[in-house]
């Protein structure tokens, strides 16, 4: 059994704090590498082992398995699951289509009381 700790590649940005809370009030027990050059620095590091787990915005990591550079037929790494439940929509394109979807619901009322 090893006792090398789980390495994880993440981008030092809002995202990233639930590492850091996992750290401190769950005991996660994983030596945590910030890679505030993005998500192709952290593809290089994973497919040379240098971590052993990424977490980085999706665009760059399917970006990555279509530039294989010489690795293995399957990129050298794989998509397991997502980090968040909604996208961020801050490029033109999501944005474009987060346009296009119909509104909200519009909030409900404040609630009158027999109080006042």
């Amino acid at each position: 059994m090893s006792t090398e700790k789980l390495k994880i590649g993440y981008v030092p940005e809002h995202f990233s704090t639930p590492l850091y809370f996992a750290e401190k009030h769950f005991g996660l027990d994983a030596e945590l590498l910030p890679f505030p050059s993005g998500t192709g620095h952290m593809i290089t590091s994973l497919r040379t082992g240098e971590i052993d787990v990424g977490i980085g915005l999706t665009e760059g990591w399917v970006a990555g398995l279509g530039k294989k550079d010489g690795v293995e037929e399957d990129g050298g790494y794989r998509i397991v699951g997502t980090y968040v439940e909604t996208p961020l929509c801050t490029s033109p394109l999501l944005s474009y289509l987060y346009l296009l979807l119909p509104p909200p619901p519009p909030p409900p009322l404040p609630l009158r009381s027999n109080w006042n």
